[in-house]
């Protein structure tokens, strides 16, 4: 997305700071033996290595030592993980960015049926944040009533309703 500071940051790549099952079986392992029993997993792509959270899920299975991760996500990687494997694997919240307008979606969002996939994820116990963007150049001041509202029709446990704007570097600011 043109706002992303941390797309900006990294140069648009996706860097993967564990980057095996072992490695977050491992961090996940350690903070549950330190009585942490959850971790919160801010990384959109986190979802996407589908053959990584395939391989996390049998070592967790294998081992008897389930996890529970929050997790911030995009609608495609949790599409290819599927509902029973984001169960199995322990997401218990998930962050995920709505169709960011009425009037406009970035080309993350074609495609996908995301209030299904809303619903089937509440549907078996994971709690969803919706989040939102408003204040688009094509919007006024009417729209964001109309916006919010169709925020409000994914029917998430939670929204988070968040300003489009310029971070320094960014395109957007660019």
């Amino acid at each position: 997305c043109n706002f992303c500071a941390t797309s900006h940051k990294l140069n648009g790549r996706f860097v993967q700071y564990l980057k095996t099952a072992e490695d977050i079986f491992e961090v996940a392992n350690a903070h549950a033996d330190r009585g942490r029993p959850e971790m919160f997993v801010i990384s959109e792509n986190f979802s996407l290595d589908t053959n990584r959270a395939l391989k996390l899920l049998d070592l967790m299975e294998k081992h008897k030592r389930p996890h529970k991760f929050s997790v911030f996500s995009s609608a495609n990687g949790l599409l290819k993980l599927g509902v029973e494997n984001i169960v199995k694997l322990g997401y218990s919240f998930i962050w995920i960015g709505l169709e960011e307008s009425t009037g406009k979606t970035y080309n993350k969002m074609h495609g996908i049926d995301l209030k299904k996939l809303i619903s089937d994820l509440q549907a078996h116990g994971v709690e969803i944040l919706g989040s939102t963007i408003l204040g688009f150049e094509h919007q006024d001041w009417p729209d964001l009533d109309r916006e919010i509202e169709h925020a409000l029709k994914y029917e998430c446990v939670y929204n988070q309703f968040m300003l489009y704007m310029a971070g320094p570097g960014t395109a957007l600011w660019d």
